[in-house]
């Protein structure tokens, strides 16, 4: 809520700033276009005007022509005839009358001017000065001087005692008042001034008091009339003192020619008639030429006009046609040419913002509409903000499209009704309502992907009100960072949480306002920063302090922190993630996408990517600069003062500014067109970035079958160039013609955007010589006119421009087809290799297949429910009858084979009625041991694919599924893919560099040292010249580690750390540490590091960071038999076996000990059946028994082997081994091998016996390993061949299991339609609870009778029954709401629906918070499968409790319980017998019975159960026991048969009813935790288990009669198992 009332002001006050602004800009310009419409009628009057005064001038012009050449002719003829008259009077008065005369030609002129412009003048004229509130300058001062000129002639002008006039009333406003009040009559006064001059009566004061305007520099009569018509009508007051002096000549020069008057006067007469001619001619003349120039100068403006007025549309052009109209004459009227200066000045200011104005207009109408929608708009945004940032963009699409925007549209709507404006966008987009295109190009430009979820992101980090976390573990989200925070003012400082110096750099950071990054954070967080991390602010004053450590530190406002982690999927406490947005910097498949497609494009097309790139850069740039020259235009529109149209550099600049803006706009137009067709290049190469995609995806996905198996997006980006730069040099690619045309285009394209051309570089530099727009006043980011504008449009310098065109040879679209499918392989080999090199053996056919079902998916060849119906091996539960196949096929597998119909492709169509058809041919087909590889009877071997055919597999024969998804694979991506080289460190050192750490993951037998030391002295680097150093990790060990890799990472070396796995407080310092060393190392510095894997593949010993940079080898030893004693064997030596003083004991017993290892190490893949539990067996084990047989030897006269076997099974080997039964395996195991037999031919195995010793050296046993040992079965193990059938469908299952649980199920579960399906249906068969109140009374009649503990045990069922159907009830219910959205998604809920989409019971996985698991029964069974096991073990405990009558035979598999009913058996028969109960056993035997339907009767002294499996053996049948044995009786009970070896692929067959009786204990009877052991050799002791896990599922010891030796049945695995797996 804080988030969304600050960020709603926030946005409330940019909306309300953007509207002020814009509205400011529009009323400037509407006002401008109002007055220029006032203008424009103005000017309409004027130009018609001018047009007649350009008329009468001209035949002025014309009269004074003519006059003037015939005055010419008459002059010429008084000249003659007065020449002789002329020089008498030069003689004597000529001088002066001359002189005179001259100044007479000069003034005359001027008076007759001022009197005809007198005359010209007219009442408008004046009358458009009367309206002036401040007239223009110059013309103010006129009207004072005809204020004076007037005064002490006209009565209305004031004056004074000494006749002048009041400095006052020379103003503008008293003037104004005074002479312009009677326009008229002020017209002819001045025309009266000329006759008062003429009659000499002129006052002396007002001559005197006008000179000091004759004196002003603005007082000339050109500049005059330039300013208003009416204002040059004054120059008669400088002609009277001419005349008088032309007056005094003409007397003076008529007294002194007295003789020449006649003929004086005729040529005075005609000269001053030439004269006034000549002036009037000269001035008509002029008057032309002035207008002729005039028209040039207005035929310019008027083509400026024209060019700006376009852009105002309809308006502009009638303006302009107007404007057109003023041609020559505008000169004849100073006030005329005013008024249209000042219209162009207007127009010019328009036609600039003409544009602007409609843009702005629409901008404000939607900025004043989204306004209102705000509200719901920001609270949209405040929720994304809030929730969204951790999800991924799949999340994010349908929480906010979904769920936020529906309900608050649904609510808004009910708030305000039908009627009612709903405040909130019906398609927001909370990243435009946080952020705008400008911003985001900004931080495009700054390092940020430019796919949604990395704008989103950007949007999050930049708007949140906490501080943001985030989660990037491909660095690129940090990389932003650092660069948004670049500014030197920010001063960013980068720190971690275990640096020493950090809480002083945040005590800085906090008081100066600056900003901190806090990098590579784990799950927690240092309690000291809790106040900073909560805001925990105290506030003293107008100050906010916070507690950091001891001392208060004052909270600068503009303080900024960032939190950032390397961790893919952290677990973070409620506390951080309620105080911090978590913001999921994870790259997007989409996203990474394009980021590789541009790695691709700038690998393959160098050229083609550098163009595109600064095309990119520069599109980002237009829209910078496009957003902040319109803030520029708007600023300067609102500081603007005054009439604008007078600021002459405002409306020149904003022209200015709209030229840049219609530049970029075109070039941004051209940049679009030539990124548009690069992208149709660079798509090409899409197939081959879409691959690499998904690989990084795959890989990013196999942390969830292992913690090493972590990469980070910069370690696989080198792997991914190596892919390319593998085919580059290899391929000779050929590049040339076809490409011509594509790359010529591109470049002319480039060069007219990228470069621009030599106009446009003209544009420029006038640009940059500025407008005069840059006046310092401008916001900070603005003024992008002029100088800065034009850094939008520049080039990349001449330098660059030499590398801008697109050079190399482009492919053809068939070429760049094949190049791409050769990068495709290239790159997916080369990535599959540098992950296969990691993997450990049992996860690599996993990931295969991982990988070939994505590429098959992705690229079409495979639809998403056929690799749904491979990987999940759906059941249909209701099959129908079998029909012939019921008499060899197991269910399980016929309802698999019926689920198979039911594709939609349709293959499988009526598959299990061609079954039942041709039954016979499918029953050899399925006996067959590798039935894959064989012809499929009813012709679905031509009508499958190779793909459905595993499918097929998958369902009938599960066991033979590896093989044949191995073919399988390596026909669909390659051989090379399921055929694995030999390792080598001399390549996988090529991968390696200074910067990138090598791992060694440790396996038995396995020892890294000796392949890095190798390699390094072949390279010179030893430990002899202190290049090469080794050091086993351990306690003491890490400051010596710490400075070898300080001195080599300075000086160049190899340091190799070992057994990592034992120092793991210390990893995260060396993880530190290399990070420093790395930043400047030397080239040849290299660190080898190993370490164990951890217990469980989901438990990590690494730091995931680490591991993220690490070159990964898991190159495992071969796993069997002859590689381990191989191996086993190679630990010893001639030497050693020399030095026994009974070396062919010592050799055969080593042997044997050698061989006895290798069966240990190598039972561990047949899972729980050869080993209950995993035991890390290793070659310490093997070289410390050897020790202890070497000194038992030499010590002892004889072989000890009693104490052999002692020392090697309980303490050595033993000492690994924690259950029971797997002791009794070892100890079996080396009571056959460690015997006096090794010296007379023992058979370890078939076909496999004991070497003569006496006669063989080292060298000999390893040869006769090579010659005689028979081929790997699970024969050597003493296991039946049903175990590798076993193991292999085990195999089958883990495969496409972990497949499924990393991909979380395909197509939503075995009952299809998703969660929810899977939701309704489970809901709608659970049944009832019990009531317990009726079952205690169905229980009452029986309580204290002899049934008494039976009927408790199904009390007890009942109570553990309800209380796994109350949690189901409840989870469903819960996850039910949670899916319609009633209740909140918790961890419990997502983890059930995970559940149920992958067909698991909730809670199997250890993580997992749902509890289903800990209510029910151990089992190994899918959903549905347990589900249906469910239902029946409520249908049977409801017989038993409605009844209370224990039946003839109980489902003991059905019990939560068995053990207590095993021990109501013994308390029954205790009570009866009246024997002891901790004197009791039970005992076992299994009858002749195997229907439930034939026990009719209970058995005496115990119970009859059924239900039961037998796996590693099976039970002899009537017909084999009656060959060998006669039925037993057991009191009244008929028991029969013993172990038998299994048939073939019957794995788990069915036993017959159980007779579990209670016996008391015997003396000589052996009292284990397991049980009483008999010890008899004719009585296996079996035990039996819960399900094929074995191990914690054990439940009691059977007894069970053998006619064959125990050890046989202990080495089998043979054990009792209560449950299938399916």
């Amino acid at each position: 809520l804080k988030l969304y009332g600050g960020l709603l002001e926030q946005k409330r006050k940019g909306q309300d700033e953007n509207i002020e602004r814009l509205g400011n800009g529009l009323t400037k310009l509407n006002d401008t276009a109002s007055i220029v419409g006032k203008l424009q009628t103005d000017l309409a009057v004027m130009v018609e005007e001018a047009e007649k005064k350009k008329e009468t001038a001209e035949g002025i012009a014309e009269v004074v022509s003519r006059e003037k050449a015939i005055v010419e002719i008459e002059t010429d003829k008084a000249q003659k005839e007065a020449a002789a008259v002329v020089a008498v009077v030069e003689a004597e008065v000529g001088a002066t009358a001359a002189d005179t005369k001259a100044d007479l030609d000069k003034a005359e002129p001027a008076v007759e001017q001022a009197m005809a412009a007198l005359d010209s003048l007219e009442k408008k004229d004046i009358s458009s000065c009367k309206g002036m509130n401040t007239p223009p300058p110059g013309v103010g001062e006129v009207f004072g001087a005809t204020m004076v000129l007037l005064s002490n002639i006209v009565p209305s002008v004031p004056v004074q005692k000494n006749g002048k006039v009041k400095a006052k009333d020379l103003d503008w406003g008293p003037a104004k008042k005074i002479l312009l009040g009677d326009i008229d009559g002020y017209i002819n006064n001045l025309k009266h001034v000329k006759t008062v001059i003429d009659d000499s009566t002129f006052p002396e004061v007002n001559r005197s008091e006008i000179q000091q305007f004759l004196d002003l520099e603005t007082f000339d009569p050109e500049i005059i009339k330039t300013k208003n018509s009416a204002a040059g009508d004054d120059i008669v007051v400088t002609v009277e003192p001419k005349r008088i002096a032309l007056a005094a000549a003409l007397v003076e020069l008529e007294a002194a020619q007295s003789k020449l008057k006649i003929v004086t006067e005729h040529v005075a007469g005609l000269e001053a008639k030439l004269a006034k001619l000549t002036a009037e001619f000269n001035a008509a003349n002029s008057e032309k030429m002035a207008a002729i120039s005039a028209v040039e100068n207005g035929n310019k403006k008027l083509d400026l006009a024209q060019r700006l007025i376009s852009a105002l549309a309809a308006e502009g052009d009638r303006w302009a046609l107007e404007v057109e109209h003023l041609n020559l004459g505008r000169d004849l009227l100073t006030g005329d040419v005013l008024l249209a200066s000042a219209f162009i000045s207007y127009v010019g200011l328009i036609s600039a913002l003409a544009a602007e104005g409609d843009r702005w207009a629409l901008e404000v109408e939607h900025l004043n509409l989204g306004r209102d929608l705000l509200t719901g708009d920001v609270l949209l945004a405040s929720a994304f903000i809030s929730y969204v940032g951790p999800f991924t963009k799949e999340f994010r699409s349908e929480l906010m499209e979904k769920h936020f925007a529906g309900f608050l549209f649904r609510e808004f709507r009910t708030a305000v009704g039908e009627d009612g404006i709903v405040p909130i966008s019906e398609a927001a987009d909370p990243a435009k309502i946080l952020s705008n295109d400008a911003e985001i190009a900004t931080w495009n430009s700054q390092g940020l992907p430019s796919d949604p979820v990395s704008s989103e992101n950007g949007c999050i980090v930049t708007n949140s009100a906490r501080w943001p976390l985030m989660i990037d573990p491909q660095l690129q989200g940090i990389k932003w960072v650092r660069n948004l925070e670049a500014h030197p003012d920010r001063d960013l400082q980068i720190v971690r949480l275990d640096q020493k110096d950090m809480l002083r750099k945040m005590e800085r950071a906090l008081e100066n306002g600056k900003s901190v990054l806090i990098e590579n954070m784990g799950e927690t967080m240092e309690a000291v920063l809790n106040p900073v991390i909560q805001r925990a602010a105290i506030i003293r004053g107008k100050k906010k302090y916070l507690k950091l450590g001891d001392s208060e530190v004052e909270l600068h406002p503009k303080f900024q922190l960032y939190l950032h982690t390397k961790l893919s999927n952290p677990h973070y406490p409620p506390e951080i993630q309620a105080e911090c947005t978590l913001v999921n910097f994870m790259v997007t498949f989409s996203g990474l996408e394009d980021q590789l497609l541009s790695l691709v494009v700038r690998k393959e097309q160098p050229d083609l990517a550098a163009l595109g790139e600064k095309l990119i850069s520069q599109q980002n740039g237009f829209k910078i600069k496009m957003r902040d020259l319109e803030d520029h235009i708007l600023f300067k529109l609102a500081t603007a003062e005054g009439d604008i149209t007078e600021d002459v550099a405002l409306i020149e600049g904003l022209e200015e500014s709209k030229r840049v803006a219609d530049e970029i706009g075109k070039k941004a137009a051209i940049a679009h067109e030539t990124q548009e067709a690069i992208k149709i290049t660079s798509e090409k190469y899409r197939p081959v970035a879409n691959r690499t995609s998904l690989m990084f995806f795959l890989m990013g996905d196999l942390v969830k079958i292992h913690t090493y198996y972590i990469y980070s997006l910069a370690s696989f980006t080198k792997v991914f160039f190596r892919g390319i730069d593998l085919v580059t040099t290899a391929e000779g690619r050929s590049r040339q013609a076809t490409a011509d045309a594509m790359r010529e285009s591109l470049n002319e394209r480039a060069t007219g955007v990228v470069t621009g051309d030599e106009e446009d570089d003209d544009n420029v530099s006038q640009s940059r010589r500025g407008t005069g727009l840059q006046t310092g006043d401008e916001p900070a980011g603005g003024g992008m006119a002029g100088e800065a504008a034009a850094a939008a449009l520049e080039g990349p310098g001449e330098e660059a421009e030499e590398n801008m065109e697109i050079g190399g040879d482009l492919l053809s679209d068939e070429e760049m087809a094949a190049r791409s499918l050769v990068l495709i392989d290239s790159i997916t080999t080369t990535v599959f290799d540098y992950v296969r090199r990691g993997l450990f053996e049992r996860h690599k056919l996993i990931v295969t297949t991982m990988l070939a079902l994505k590429v098959a998916t992705n690229d079409g060849w495979l639809t998403a429910e056929q690799v749904g119906t491979l990987v999940e091996g759906k059941m249909n539960l209701n099959p129908g009858p079998m029909g012939a196949l019921e008499e060899w096929m197991p269910l399980d597998l016929f309802r698999r084979l019926k689920a198979l119909e039911t594709l939609g492709s349709g293959e499988f169509k009526g598959l299990c009625d061609q079954l039942i058809e041709d039954s016979e041919e499918w029953q050899t087909w399925f006996q067959n041991g590798k039935c894959e590889e064989v012809k499929m009877p009813s012709g679905l071997d031509k009508s499958l694919t190779d793909y459905l055919k595993l499918c097929f597999l998958r369902a009938i024969r599960p066991d033979r599924l590896p093989s044949a998804l191995t073919k399988w694979l390596g026909a669909s991506l390659g051989k090379n893919f399921v055929e694995q080289p030999p390792f080598s460190m001399a390549a996988a050192f090529q991968e390696t560099s200074n910067q990138t750490p090598v791992f060694f993951v440790l396996f038995p037998g396995v020892d890294p040292t000796g392949w890095v030391e190798s390699l390094g002295a072949s390279m010179g680097l030893t430990i002899a010249n202190n290049k090469f150093a080794n050091i086993s990790m351990g306690q003491g060990q890490e400051k010596p580690a710490e400075n070898l890799v300080k001195r080599f990472g300075k000086e160049g070396g190899w340091v190799m750390l070992q057994n990592l796995h034992l120092m793991q407080d210390w990893v995260p310092n060396l993880e530190r540490l290399l990070e420093v060393v790395q930043e400047d190392a030397h080239d040849m510095f290299r660190c080898f590091i190993s370490a164990e894997p951890p217990g469980f593949d989901y438990f990590k010993n690494m730091p995931e960071s680490l591991m993220q940079s690490c070159i990964k080898v898991a190159n495992e030893a071969p796993a069997d038999v002859k590689s381990n004693l191989k191996r086993a064997w190679d630990k010893f030596s001639q030497e050693r076996i020399d030095a026994s003083t009974k070396p062919t004991e010592f050799k055969s017993v080593l042997f044997a000990l050698c061989w006895f290892h290798s069966i240990v190490c190598g039972r561990r893949r047949f899972g729980p059946q050869g080993w209950s539990v995993a035991y890390s067996f290793n070659d310490g084990d093997l070289t410390i028994c050897a020790q202890v047989l070497f000194l038992y030897l030499d010590t002892n006269p004889v072989v000890p082997w009693e104490d052999l076997r002692y020392i090697f099974g309980e303490i050595m080997y033993g000492g690994h081994i924690t259950d029971p039964w797997d002791r009794v395996q070892s100890g079996s195991y080396l009571s056959l091998y460690i015997t006096d037999a090794l010296l007379n031919g023992f058979e370890f195995a078939p076909g496999f016996t004991a070497p003569d010793m006496e006669p063989l050296s080292y060298d000999d046993v390893v040869q006769y390993v090579d010659d005689t040992i028979p081929a790997e079965s699970p024969i050597l193990f003493g296991l039946h061949p049903n175990a590798e059938i076993g193991y292999l469908e085990t195999l089958t299952s883990t495969v496409f299991t972990t497949v499924m649980n990393i991909s979380g199920g395909s197509g939503g579960g075995e009952a299809g339609g998703g969660v929810r399906a899977v939701l309704d249906d489970l809901q709608a068969q659970l049944p009832e609870s019990f009531v317990m109140l009726v079952v205690l009374e169905n229980a009452q009649p029986f309580l204290g009778g002899a049934t008494e503990p039976y009927v408790v045990v199904a009390m007890q069922e009942c109570g553990r029954m309800n209380a796994l159907l109350d949690e189901m009830r409840m989870t469903l219910a819960d996850l039910d709401k949670g899916l319609k959205g009633q209740l909140n998604m918790t961890d419990k809920m997502e983890d059930m629906a995970i559940a149920l989409g992958i067909n698991e019971w909730p809670g199997r996985n250890p993580f997992s918070k749902c509890t289903w698991e800990k209510s029910a029964w151990p089992s190994k069974k899918g959903l549905q499968a347990q589900y249906i096991d469910l239902l029946e073990r409520y249908r049977c405990a409801k017989e038993w409790s409605d009844s209370m009558i224990t039946p003839f035979s109980l489902w003991l598999p059905g019990l939560f319980n068995p053990t207590a009913f095993l021990t109501a058996i013994k308390q029954v028969t205790a009570r009866a017998t009246q024997r002891p109960l901790d004197n009791m056993t039970n005992e076992t035997h299994f009858t002749t019975m195997f229907n439930i339907e034939d026990a009719t009767v209970y058995p005496e002294d115990g119970m009859l159960i059924h239900g039961l499996f037998m796996e590693g053996s099976r039970w002899s049948s009537l017909e084999e026991a009656a060959e060998v044995e006669a039925p037993h009786m057991v009191g009244h009970t008929e028991t029969f048969g013993h172990v038998k070896e299994s048939f073939l692929k019957d794995l788990l067959p069915v036993m017959p009813l159980m007779y579990v009786k209670a016996v008391p204990v015997q003396p000589h009877w052996q009292a284990e935790g397991v049980g009483f052991l008999r010890n008899d050799p004719k009585v296996y002791e079996c035990p039996v288990f819960i399900t094929l896990n074995r191990g914690g599922t054990y439940v009691f010891l059977a007894t069970l009669n053998t006619l064959e030796p125990v050890s046989k049945w202990v080495l089998t695995g043979t054990a009792l198992i209560m449950q299938t797996p399916r």
